[in-house]
């Protein structure tokens, strides 16, 4: 007999800042936040919640921003034709949001969070434009790079199934060469 188990996943959201200025997510920097995906990131069954797990999670969802897609997720984010993440956007994994900054991530409270939503909500989309709606698209495997932990630890019921590399790489691996057909 075979027992298969569903895997759970943990909702996710990737807000993009459009302040006008690019001082990241702060007190002093306005914050005017965008939906632009949700996704559900896969938790594997055979491991504890963990800081590396999320530190894991958040390169991962990094990297598959701003280097070559691997992921559905991150194909449907380019097509969608959103900028690479870049600081002061913030991801939202379960119930814990962090701010993209300039080297790791830091930790956004509720209170920040929606106050950044809200002020987006008064406001129309860049250059006055209409806004689009966040695109659903599913998160097939976790795999990923490590950027840098988040500056504080907090629990999280999101943990990957390898724990990140000991040393940060803010590098995108290198694309391989095509090679010519024979």
């Amino acid at each position: 007999m075979t027992t298969t188990t569903a895997t759970s996943t943990v909702p996710t959201t990737v807000y993009l800042n459009e302040a006008p200025a690019s001082l990241g997510f702060n007190r002093v920097a306005p914050r005017w936040l965008r939906a632009a995906a949700t996704f559900n990131l896969p938790i594997p069954t055979d491991t504890r919640p963990q800081q590396t797990a999320i530190s894991a999670a958040l390169e991962h969802i990094f990297d598959e921003l701003n280097c070559e897609p691997t992921t559905t997720w991150a194909t449907g984010w380019r097509h969608a034709g959103h900028r690479s993440l870049s600081v002061g956007d913030v991801v939202v994994i379960g119930e814990t949001a962090w701010a993209v900054a300039s080297v790791g991530w830091n930790p956004v409270s509720t209170d920040e969070l929606t106050a950044a939503i809200d002020r987006s909500s008064t406001r129309s989309g860049p250059a006055g434009g209409a806004r689009s709606p966040p695109q659903l698209i599913q998160h097939p495997s976790l795999k990923g790079h490590h950027h840098g932990p988040p500056s504080t630890p907090r629990a999280d019921p999101w943990p990957p199934s390898t724990p990140p590399p000991t040393a940060p790489d803010t590098n995108c691996p290198p694309t391989p060469a095509p090679t010519a057909p024979s």
